[in-house]
């Protein structure tokens, strides 16, 4: 997957945020096997949590930085 197919409906709108309706369902079926992952390997529920507040994390500096990137070129 693609963080700049999650995030190109709102890089073109300069909104810097995901679109909800597209990133929740990618972010369930993510979480579902991180979840799968952490229990294969016997990792805490922890483990799991920190793995979820990272993609997360990661997701939102990604399309913010997207959104940066498109209003830069509208600028030119």
């Amino acid at each position: 997957m693609n963080v700049a197919s999650y995030c190109a409906a709102a890089a073109a709108s300069g909104t810097g945020a995901c679109p909800p309706a597209v990133w929740t369902e990618h972010r369930r079926v993510l979480c579902e096997w991180m979840l799968a992952l952490c229990r294969a390997a016997s990792m805490t529920r922890e483990t799991f949590c920190l793995a979820a507040s990272l993609l997360d994390r990661y997701v939102a500096e990604s399309c913010a930085a997207m959104g940066d990137k498109v209003r830069q070129q509208e600028g030119m």
